[in-house]
C-alpha cells in the first residue's frame, strides 16, 4: 500500500531560503514593475490607436467614436483611479492597511463609474454600435497585458 500526498502533512518552510538584501537588490533590478501611470497612458495610447484603425478602415465616424466611447468608459475611471491613489505613494508601513482599504475604495469607485458610463451610451448615442463599444472596452482593458509585455522586452534588449 501506498502512501497518498497529503500536502498538508508537509512543512513549506523546510524549502524556503530567504533572498540576500543583495539577491533581492538584484532580483528588483531583473524584474521592474510596471507604474499604474503607465498603464493608464497605454490604455488612452492604445484605444486612441484602435480609433484611428477603425476610422481609416472606413468603418462609419459614429462608430470610431463609439469605440473611443467604450475605451474611455474603462480609460476614464482608470486614470481617476490612477490620480487618486499617485498622491498616497509615499506611506509608512503603519499606514499600509489605510492603503489597502483605499485601493479597494478606489477599485469600487472605479468599477461603479465604468458601469455608470456604459450604462448611458444609450443617451448619447441615438443607436449605439454595441459590439463597437465593446471593442473599445475589450482594447482598453487589455492595453495593461500589452504595457507589461512591451516592458519585458524593453528589459531583455
Amino acid at each position: 500500500m501506498s502512501e497518498s500526498w497529503d500536502p498538508y502533512s508537509e512543512t513549506p518552510e523546510e524549502d524556503f531560503k530567504p533572498l540576500t538584501r543583495e539577491q533581492a537588490r538584484q532580483w528588483r533590478a531583473e524584474h521592474p514593475q510596471v507604474g499604474m501611470f503607465e498603464v493608464v497612458k497605454g490604455q488612452w495610447l492604445w484605444s486612441l490607436a484602435a480609433t484611428a484603425v477603425a476610422w481609416v478602415v472606413g468603418a462609419p465616424t459614429l462608430w470610431a467614436l463609439e469605440l473611443m466611447y467604450g475605451a474611455a468608459a474603462i480609460a476614464l475611471p482608470s486614470t481617476v483611479m490612477a490620480l487618486a491613489l499617485g498622491r498616497k505613494r509615499d506611506q509608512s508601513s503603519a499606514q499600509v492597511i489605510s492603503a489597502a482599504a483605499s485601493f479597494f475604495v478606489w477599485e469600487g469607485v472605479k468599477l461603479l463609474a465604468a458601469i455608470g458610463l456604459m450604462a448611458t451610451t444609450a443617451w448619447w448615442f441615438e443607436s449605439p454600435s454595441w459590439l463597437a463599444m465593446l471593442v473599445g472596452v475589450v482594447v482598453a482593458l487589455k492595453a495593461h497585458a500589452v504595457v507589461a509585455w512591451r516592458s519585458s522586452v524593453n528589459r531583455v534588449r
